[in-house]
């Protein structure tokens, strides 16, 4: 997936130990390095497409508008990867 390679090649310029930590972990990482509005992004952007890949009888399967909609935020948050810096945050904020 995309977003997950994303991530994985963020940390690698950024902070290339976290790519040793569970997914989890650097999912909750991301608000730290690169700011809350990125991180929350990230974050509704994976869940949607999660739920979009695993059948819910329950749910309706998502539109292709939304699809397509999921697929722009997706890149624009592997452009907003692609301008990270690889300076860790100031541990005295």
């Amino acid at each position: 997936m995309a977003l997950e390679e994303g991530l994985r090649r963020y940390w690698n310029r950024v902070c290339p130990d976290l790519n040793r930590c569970a997914p989890h972990v650097r999912s909750l990482c991301l608000e730290f390095y690169g700011g809350a509005g990125l991180a929350g992004r990230w974050s509704s952007c994976w869940i949607s497409l999660s739920r979009a890949c695993h059948y819910h009888g329950y749910a309706l399967t998502p539109s292709a508008v939304e699809m397509h909609n999921r697929h722009d935020e997706v890149a624009e948050i592997l452009r907003e990867f692609s301008r990270a810096v690889g300076v860790a945050p100031s541990a005295t904020k």
